[in-house]
């Protein structure tokens, strides 16, 4: 086993199928064929983990994009806002589902840098 992962071959599946099912809950398991990885095989919560992960990835590359967008802000005052298209989709955009946050009044001078926090608010609330 190297790390959190086990290696297991695919042949072992026909004789050892329910218990290499039940090392998933342990940790993850490699499944090779002739020395090449086919799959990797996780258990429900580290699929949640993995989701989580890749969601916040998501989150942190779409605040980058904003953060990048500031620093090109002519001087002057401005408003942040920030709108989540959640679901169910609704035709107009933004709908009455969709969270919406402004920020405060943000005022830009020369090429500094601008930090501002918006909050978005769930419209059920």
């Amino acid at each position: 086993m190297a790390g959190d992962v086990a290696v297991r071959q695919v042949s072992e599946l026909q004789s050892k199928g329910p218990e290499i099912v039940a090392e998933v809950k342990q940790h993850a398991v490699e499944l090779r064929r002739y020395g090449d990885t086919v799959a990797f095989v996780i258990s429900p919560e580290q699929h949640r983990k993995v989701t989580q992960l890749e969601e916040a990835a998501q989150r942190a590359l779409w605040a980058f994009g904003i953060q990048r967008g500031m620093k090109s802000l002519e001087e002057g005052t401005w408003y942040v806002v920030a709108m989540v298209d959640a679901l169910p989709e609704s035709p107009s955009l933004p709908g009455v589902e969709d969270p919406l946050g402004v920020s405060a009044a943000v005022t830009v001078l020369g090429d500094g840098v601008v930090d501002t926090t918006v909050t978005i608010q769930d419209p059920a609330e």
